[in-house]
């Protein structure tokens, strides 16, 4: 009897990605293979050892797909709504090909039609594991890694943007920038390249900041509260809110939570909630506290004149008048910016995974 042979996590990952091209092929569902095996040379000089395959999905095919994938053997790791605040990967574990992250769109990217057809016009394909797979064209896979280091604070996120935007030319940055604009992609590129400010006012911009050093897991939350549309979408996000992520601690502890080690996290979350409220209300504090003494010494200066008029000489006569107050040139003005939070937050394994 032969002992069974231990195939490398990154080996398995390349036969996932073409089982899972013979799968859409099957169901007729279009699917494009990103990071990872699918980068194109020029921007994976040496093998990408990934431990995930990555596929974006044609939206009006999604369902389709989704349901196929357990009919291979895949089992749901994590859904849309418990993987990462973008919500936009669905997670499955095979036995033998690992993980494989299903995305409905990809962070930064809006999860039209439209924007999935604009991309696999000039996608191009990548041989993996022996079967051709429809990848994004060299341009956009540039944007993919940008946008995807723009989430990742760790040494291969730094070498990703400077292969896709570093030691890029010219002509090559402005075919990025109009892939940007025709996708409507301008916040996580912002992001991507330290102009995330430009969109510090907006609810995705306050979200992209949470992981890009310029917020907190608590502007996250509100982040995705303004992000939700409808009230069961923001019913979900208080939901998601409270409860311990599962399927994320399961991953952590590399094996079944039990009650203790929820109750633990648990606690955990909600400490860690409480502190960040705490640091978020002495900073606006913080804040207030000059513009409320300037307008309390207005009050003052006003009151004094009141009670203490001022002589004042008149053609007729000395008479008695109440002097003017004064505007306080040193009062201070209203700031336009609000504080931003501390960078939080740790990320999963893969693009996709709980959070």
């Amino acid at each position: 009897m032969h002992a069974p042979i231990d195939v490398p996590v990154w080996q398995r990952i390349q036969l996932g990605h073409a089982v899972l091209e013979v799968i859409a092929e099957d169901a007729g569902v279009d699917i494009l293979h990103l990071k990872g095996p699918a980068l194109d040379p020029v921007l994976a000089p040496a093998p990408r050892y990934s431990t995930d395959a990555d596929v974006l999905v044609r939206p009006s095919q999604l369902e389709t797909f989704l349901a196929e994938v357990p009919r291979h053997g895949w089992s749901l790791v994590a859904g849309f709504a418990d993987g990462s605040p973008f919500e936009h990967a669905a997670t499955f574990r095979h036995p033998e090909w690992g993980y494989v992250d299903v995305h409905r769109r990809f962070p930064g990217l809006p999860g039209d039609e439209a924007t999935f057809d604009r991309l696999w016009r000039d996608r191009s394909a990548r041989v993996i594991a022996g079967r051709p797979c429809p990848t994004p064209s060299v341009v956009a896979q540039r944007l993919v890694l940008m946008l995807h280091a723009a989430r990742k604070d760790s040494p291969h996120g730094v070498e990703d943007m400077h292969r896709a935007w570093g030691e890029a030319d010219d002509a090559t940055r402005q075919d990025i920038r109009d892939l940007v604009v025709e996708l409507g992609a301008e916040i996580g590129f912002a992001a991507a390249t330290g102009h995330l400010d430009d969109f510090r006012g907006t609810p995705e911009g306050r979200l992209w900041a949470a992981f890009t050093g310029h917020g907190s897991r608590l502007g996250e939350w509100r982040a995705r509260f303004g992000l939700a549309r409808g009230w069961r979408a923001r019913l979900g996000i208080l939901a998601v809110m409270v409860r311990v992520n599962r399927p994320r601690l399961e991953m952590e502890l590399g094996h079944p939570p039990t009650r203790s080690d929820v109750a633990r996290a648990y606690v955990a979350r909600v400490t860690r909630a409480l502190r960040e409220i705490g640091q978020a209300i002495g900073r606006r504090a913080t804040v207030l506290r000059p513009r409320h003494r300037g307008a309390e010494a207005e009050a003052e200066a006003r009151d004094a004149g009141d009670q203490h008029p001022t002589r004042t000489e008149h053609p007729s006569g000395p008479t008695d008048k109440p002097s003017e107050p004064t505007d306080n040139p040193s009062e201070p003005t209203d700031n336009p910016s609000e504080p931003t939070d501390n960078p939080s937050g740790s990320m999963d394994h893969q693009g996709g995974g709980p959070r």
